[in-house]
């Protein structure tokens, strides 16, 4: 059994995030700027390395405002 990384080898910050979702979802999310927690990593950032390498798997959509979307699209009705 394999195990492999899914992600777009780019990171965002809370702010892209939060930013980004409020376009998408067309109302605006509160946010508050404070330091980064204690224990909370610096960054996460998954390596899809392995994905390319052993199964030439290549993302097509990977643009922070096409996993928002995607995911908007399926959760705002449940």
């Amino acid at each position: 059994m394999k195990f492999f990384n899914i992600g777009t080898g780019r990171g965002f910050s809370v702010a892209e995030v939060a930013t980004s979702a409020s376009e998408v979802i067309g109302k605006i999310i509160p946010m508050e700027v404070a330091p980064r927690r204690a224990g909370d990593p610096a960054e996460l950032i998954a390596d899809n390395t392995k994905l390319l390498t052993e199964l030439g798997y290549q993302l097509k959509h990977s643009s922070l405002e096409n996993m928002l979307s995607t995911s908007w699209e399926v959760m705002k009705d449940v």
